[in-house]
This record gives C-alpha cells, sequence and structure tokens, in this order.
C-alpha cells in the first residue's frame, strides 16, 4: 500500500470515488457507504483499498509475502542452524507486521516447524499501515500436547489462574506445569 498522507483532500475524495466504482465493478452490483465516521480522509482510502484488494483475490499466503515484500524466501537445504533461519524468518515476518506470542514452549525446532507447517501457508492480506496480524502460538497444537486448549495451562498460566479453573471446571483436571523450552518472546520483533 501507498502513503497517501501528503495528497490533498479533493485528491483523497476523488481517489476514494475511483475505489467505490472498482468494488462495484468487480462485485458487479452498488457498494453501500461504509461505516467509517471517525476516520480520517486517508484512513478511509486505505480501507477501501484493503476492501477492494479482498475483493479482487490478492490474498496471497505468508510465505508468498515474504518473496514478494521482502524477496525472503526458505533455503532448500537447511545449511544454517535452526536457531539462525527461525530468527531471520522471525525478523522477516516482524517487518512484514506479523507478529507472535507464547512461543517459549517449543524448541527453535518446534517453532520453526509450526511456522512452515501452519502460518506461511495461510491465506492473508499483510496489515494495513499501522496495523498488524497477530499470532498466539499456544492455540496450535503440538506433538506433546494435541489439545491447544491446554498449552496455556500447561506452560503460562500462573497459580491464581489454574486455580480458577480448577474451580470453574471440576470435572476437567488440570494438566501438570511444564517448564518453557525457551526464553525468546521477550525477544521477538512486536508492534
Amino acid at each position: 500500500m501507498n502513503s497517501f498522507s501528503h495528497d490533498s483532500p479533493l485528491d483523497t475524495l476523488l481517489a476514494l470515488g475511483t475505489l467505490r466504482a472498482q468494488a462495484e465493478k468487480v462485485l458487479g452490483q452498488p457498494v453501500a457507504r461504509l461505516p467509517l465516521s471517525g476516520l480520517s480522509l486517508v484512513e478511509q482510502r486505505q480501507v477501501w483499498e484493503r476492501a477492494l484488494a479482498f475483493e479482487q483475490g490478492e490474498e496471497k499466503t505468508l510465505r508468498e509475502h515474504l518473496s514478494a515484500e521482502k524477496g525472503f524466501t526458505l533455503p532448500v537445504e537447511q545449511k544454517s542452524p535452526v536457531g539462525d533461519l527461525l530468527w531471520q524468518l522471525v525478523q522477516a515476518l516482524g517487518e512484514l507486521r506479523v507478529f507472535f506470542d507464547y512461543t517459549d514452549h517449543l524448541t527453535d525446532e518446534e517453532f520453526y516447524e509450526m511456522l512452515c507447517r501452519e502460518i506461511l501457508p495461510k491465506r492473508l492480506l499483510l496489515p494495513a499501515p499501522g496495523g498488524c496480524c497477530h499470532f498466539d502460538m499456544d492455540e496450535y497444537p503440538t506433538k506433546a500436547q494435541p489439545d491447544p486448549s491446554l498449552l496455556h495451562l500447561q506452560y503460562y498460566a500462573d497459580e491464581a489462574f489454574r486455580q480458577q479453573v480448577a474451580e470453574d471446571f471440576p470435572e476437567c483436571p488440570l494438566p501438570p506445569v511444564q517448564p518453557l523450552k525457551a526464553n525468546r518472546d521477550a525477544f521477538l520483533p512486536s508492534p
């Protein structure tokens, strides 16, 4: 997306009309006005551009976005240690405004594999300027814990939260607390 903050209000209004006409052509029907009160003209233009991009099918996989936007491709042969590849990948995704939390229950190898298997194939539009895409990695099953609803309780929940869950759901035994496998979350790129 381009930055239009220096366009005149008239240029932006004309662009909004053009974008609406393009959206109507793609959809084959009139487009109702979007409820955009409270947004600046530039922000309204960004919303319309993203809506049009979505309707035109400009979603790509994150792997495709990395290649197109950053020239970043995963190596065919893994010559570097996984930790180095992982950090290169996480940094490149961070530059695309794609961020991660709750990764410390995964080894570098597990996190890298999960990114390649679960995250990079996802089709999405890149976040609008100022926005971001966020993944909590404790929402994805692992080989050790196929039920992702238990991962947070196992690795991240404090004792007070665990006790509250035990009281609220006495029929469901709590999983044992597990030590974290990494200390990377505090060092990951963030918005």
